[in-house]
């Protein structure tokens, strides 16, 4: 009896090795069904013996189990007998325990289930360029601003990798970087991903690099037919401007030639090397340099130095000297902030001249607009500061914000920081008129030479016509009025 009692636990064994590593037979089906050559209380086990077969993919990514059983009568299987099959083939990850309970449930017997998936690779993807400035068809050169945006950098991303159902870790590759296009007078931002311009100029893109020149520089002369010329650099012209052309620029402009019957308006500066006549020249901060003027009209925002002025319309808000060859100022109206210095007012002609020195009044009522519209903007940004503090204060007592609180204080922020951006400019020109109305503390006027009759001198609110010759003369003004030597 003992002997029998050993044998059929050497059965046992082989049933309980064969489901745990499946495909291994040892006939324990056959020593169930006839034990010792005679029908036992054990034989009937042979009809519900099964099989479970777990086999993975030839990549290794994925797995399938099957119950096989041919019998009869089937003894249902439990999930312990098929995550020891599992265990067996050394599966370890990716198993879905819905799909093994699901075939326990509905007892699925003889069809492959897939049960176990592995993490496939995910390669990084490449950097990119975004090109955010369009060039006209056929054009090789764009114009542009100061901190434009040129392109958007996107950085390359970090592959993920990947695990087999074995464990196995897979390898991914990384996205390749890309060249930054960073040519001559552009700049970068690690940060934003965004190359923009470092100065206003001409934009150009070859052999994948971006460069601007803030020299735009014409051969030629320029009239009405070649169009109204907007850069955003210094521009140079090396013939004639006449024909109602049109030149604007960012910087300063350039003329070799004669200017005539033409609009020229440079934000920082302009020097023509020859004639002016019947033409508007402008600068908005910039010195200018001119040789004789005539019939024009002159708007610098700096120091002036010219070589005659004849019946000429002159604002400068710096000093303006007219020193060079003749130097004369002849009819028209002058006016200067800083100090006045020429050889000869007027003419023996006795032309009508105007020549007003250090009268601030027009800057003097633009900085009392300038400074309202500052009080009542900077009034409005306090308000609204106020109740975002209220809200902030309310946010982190309570820790949240109604609908209707949340899309008031995002509206608030928002409309804060367009007028942050709204004072700005008018500090900048405040500053700048400032300064003008400073300078004019120092104001003089210098005759070298001749002070002509029929000239209308104002220094600031004194007036003195002058109604007779004089010769060698000095004019100027201290805190008393005018003096004239």
């Amino acid at each position: 009896m003992n002997d029998a009692l050993k044998e059929l636990d050497s059965v046992f064994d082989s049933i309980i090795d064969e489901l745990e590593n499946p495909g291994r037979s040892y006939g324990a089906a056959d020593l169930f069904r006839n034990l010792h050559g005679e029908k036992t209380e054990y034989a009937d086990y042979a009809k519900v013996v099964f099989t479970v077969v777990v086999q993975a993919a030839e990549d290794n990514m994925s797995a399938t189990i099957s119950v096989i059983s041919t019998a009869e009568k089937i003894r249902r299987y439990t999930v312990a007998e098929l995550n020891r099959a599992i265990r067996a083939k050394g599966i370890v990850y990716g198993i879905d325990s819905e799909v093994l309970m699901d075939m326990v449930a509905k007892q699925i017997f003889n069809r492959e289930v897939i049960f176990a998936h592995g993490t496939p690779p995910e390669n990084g993807i490449d950097g990119t360029v975004e090109h955010l400035i369009k060039f006209r068809s056929g054009a090789v050169t764009a114009d542009i601003k100061k901190d434009r945006p040129i392109c958007q950098i996107t950085p390359p991303t970090t592959g993920i990798s990947g695990v087999d159902i074995f464990g196995n870790p897979l390898h991914a590759e990384n996205g390749a970087p890309v060249s930054v296009p960073m040519g001559e007078n552009t700049t970068y931002d690690k940060k934003t991903g965004i190359l923009s311009a470092a100065v206003g100029g001409s934009l150009s893109y070859k052999n994948g690099v971006y460069s601007i020149s803030d020299h735009y520089i014409i051969s030629g002369a320029v009239t009405k037919e070649n169009g109204k010329i907007e850069f955003a650099g210094d521009v140079v012209i090396m013939g004639n401007i006449s024909d109602e052309a049109v030149i604007i620029a960012e910087k300063s402009v350039t003329v070799k030639g004669k200017i005539k019957d033409s609009i020229i308006i440079a934000k920082q500066g302009l020097v023509a090397e020859l004639s002016v006549r019947n033409s508007k020249i402008s600068t908005e901060t910039g010195d200018m340099k001119l040789m004789s003027c005539y019939d024009s009209e002159i708007n610098c925002g700096g120091d002036l130095e010219a070589a005659s002025l004849y019946n000429c319309v002159t604002k400068c808000t710096g000093d303006l000297s007219c020193t060079l060859n003749q130097g004369s100022i002849n009819g028209g109206e002058t006016s200067v902030i800083g100090r006045l210095s020429c050889i000869t007012a007027g003419s023996r002609l006795h032309e009508k001249t105007f020549i007003s020195v250090g009268d601030c009044s027009e800057f003097i009522a633009e900085k009392i607009m300038l400074n309202r519209s500052k009080s009542r903007t900077e009034a409005e940004i306090e308000k609204i500061s106020r109740r975002i503090s209220t809200l902030e204060i309310q946010k982190n007592d309570l820790g949240f914000l109604s609908r209707e609180d949340q899309d008031f204080y995002t509206a608030a922020l928002r409309i804060k920081a367009q007028k942050e951006a709204e004072l700005v400019p008018l500090k900048e020109k405040l500053a700048e008129i400032e300064r003008i109305i400073a300078s004019s503390a120092d104001s003089t006027l210098k005759v070298q030479r001749s002070l002509h009759a029929n000239v209308t001198i104002k220094i600031k609110d004194h007036k003195r016509e002058i109604d007779a010759e004089f010769g060698k003369i000095t004019a100027y003004a201290n805190d008393y009025g005018i003096i004239i030597s």
